[in-house]
């Protein structure tokens, strides 16, 4: 019997291009596969998002790892820490959020939704009201926001 592995696999690789995880739950299931329960779409995703074999386009959509021509999906923190790794200093909220709603093309009203990410993420703190620095770069001992003082 194929994996829900190897089954994803051979739909992307029939498919020849990246598909949204509806899809491939929805060609995985016509499988002779183990995929069984109530929510395969969620097994699917699972098996998508913790298998190096795949990588995340875009939201929901998946490709195989070894398509070069797709780019992988960037995690908004991810593309702030890079942020203000490449500043080498703390930055404001603002100057933050406007790199990162440009390079993910996001709506302009998404600035609250990524300091509120900024403030959950142990790797950035809050160095001054609405400045933000990576927590390494900060002695590691300065209050990060969202979290308790240990």
């Amino acid at each position: 019997m194929t994996t829900v592995r190897q089954a994803i696999i051979e739909v992307l690789q029939t498919a020849g291009r990246p598909l949204p995880v509806q899809e491939i739950t929805q060609q995985v299931l016509l499988m002779a596969t183990n995929l069984k329960g109530k929510t395969p779409q969620h097994t699917v995703n699972s098996v998508l998002s913790t298998c190096s074999r795949f990588k995340r386009v875009s939201k929901g959509v998946y490709a195989l790892s070894e398509w070069p021509e797709y780019e992988e999906f960037r995690k908004v923190t991810d593309i702030a820490y890079d942020i203000l790794s490449e500043a080498g200093h703390p930055l404001a909220i603002p100057e933050i959020t406007d790199q990162v709603v440009r390079e993910r093309h996001m709506a302009p009203g998404s600035k609250n939704m990524i300091k509120q990410l900024l403030q959950k993420d142990s790797r950035f703190a809050q160095v001054a009201p609405g400045l933000f620095g990576l927590a390494q770069d900060c002695g590691g001992n300065q209050n990060k926001v969202g979290r308790k003082k240990s």
